[in-house]
């Protein structure tokens, strides 16, 4: 712990928690973030016997620590305040890191300590119905929106099931995560023709 505060302390930020809660919501946070952006670098996960150096050198090149900074928080609090009170977020298991965990809380499902600690200091209250709102309005009514996933994202687990309602088009790029690019896509040319149709347009 004294050379990760020693390295939060060196950045040029200043951070509304403390580094023990910052610290193991890094670790909480680590599996989602790999699985975003980091699934091609499955070799470089250090074995379990590696150094503490080894250990906490690979955690922060692969959590975004600067989401923990004031100056993040204070610029993404509408963000975080609507996931918390209206489109919800990914939950996070912990009981795992019960015996390890002492600033973060163990085993609440209905919570999430990562955007909690983000949240602006006012009281916050969900609102499933806003959500499946959205939701049902997309699946029946969303048309000329085309949804592309990297198969590898963990946010892929939760994404829009077409029912044929719209003239919507959904794309899962295989081996790959969020940073999926239009460029990169297998379908990249049935991307391309689905806008040209939808704008009455051609790139002939």
């Amino acid at each position: 712990m004294p050379d990760f505060k020693k390295y939060l302390e060196s950045r040029s930020y200043s951070w509304k928690l403390n580094y023990e809660r910052i610290y193991e919501l890094a670790v909480m946070n680590y599996p989602f973030s790999f699985w975003q952006y980091n699934d091609s670098y499955c070799d470089d996960i250090p074995d379990p016997t590696a150094s503490n150096k080894t250990l906490r050198i690979h955690l922060i090149n692969h959590v975004d620590l600067i989401g923990f900074t004031n100056e993040y928080m204070q610029y993404y609090y509408p963000a975080v305040y609507q996931h918390l009170t209206e489109i919800g977020s990914v939950g996070f298991k912990t009981e795992h890191l019960a015996e390890y965990f002492d600033k973060v809380p163990i085993g609440s499902k209905s919570q999430n300590p990562y955007l909690e600690s983000l949240a602006p200091d006012t009281s916050t209250i969900y609102h499933p119905e806003v959500s499946q709102d959205i939701y049902n309005w997309l699946v029946n009514k969303g048309n000329n929106i085309i949804y592309i996933y990297g198969e590898n994202d963990a946010l892929t687990a939760c994404a829009i099931e077409l029912t044929g309602e719209t003239n919507a088009l959904k794309l899962i790029q295989k081996g790959t995560n969020k940073n999926v690019k239009l460029n990169a896509l297998d379908q990249k040319d049935l991307v391309l023709t689905t806008i040209e149709d939808w704008m009455g347009i051609s790139n002939k």
